[in-house]
């Protein structure tokens, strides 16, 4: 599997928010998409934009969606994620967006399931793939998503800051 690019959000202008990368430096790394897997995550609001870049590029993008942050101020709508899910592949990323390494798996099992049937509800799509909150797996993430058929996706990530250049 190619290493995984992790994005969090888009503006058109430079942004203090360290997680953050233009839309023009996002074209620059579209260049690098023979090399590399897309990740974005959160569902912050400029993803639908940069959704929009990568479809043009025919790069398929895994678009981890926290429930919880949906159709509120600076992130997506249902009617945005039901758009992107026609050309990118919409991903758990749970509901609260919360630390789950000290959780149980039954703990892990429930918020993960209970951001599936979220999701589902919503777009009528359920999500196979999980994109570990602040990138945190260990063995009880790992035995969850085994008990409800999700595939952790983002092994091997290289998260892209403001400054990041490929």
């Amino acid at each position: 599997m190619k290493p995984v690019l992790e994005y969090h959000k888009f503006s058109s202008q430079p942004d203090v928010y360290q997680y953050s990368r233009t839309y023009a430096q996002f074209e620059q790394d579209l260049s690098f998409k023979n090399r590399f897997a897309f990740r974005f995550d959160d569902g912050h609001a400029g993803q639908l934009l940069a959704c929009e870049q990568a479809r043009e590029h025919s790069v398929n993008v895994v678009v981890g969606i926290t429930t919880n942050f949906v159709e509120t101020v600076g992130y997506l709508t249902w009617e945005q994620l039901r758009f992107i899910s026609q050309f990118h592949t919409l991903a758990n990323h749970s509901v609260k967006h919360e630390h789950l390494r000290e959780r149980s798996i039954d703990e892990i099992v429930y918020e993960l399931e209970m951001a599936n049937d979220i999701i589902e509800r919503n777009t009528g799509l359920r999500p196979t793939l999980y994109l570990p909150t602040y990138n945190e797996v260990n063995q009880n993430i790992i035995e969850a998503c085994k008990k409800i058929s999700l595939k952790i996706f983002g092994y091997n990530l290289k998260i892209m800051y403001n400054d990041t250049v490929l």
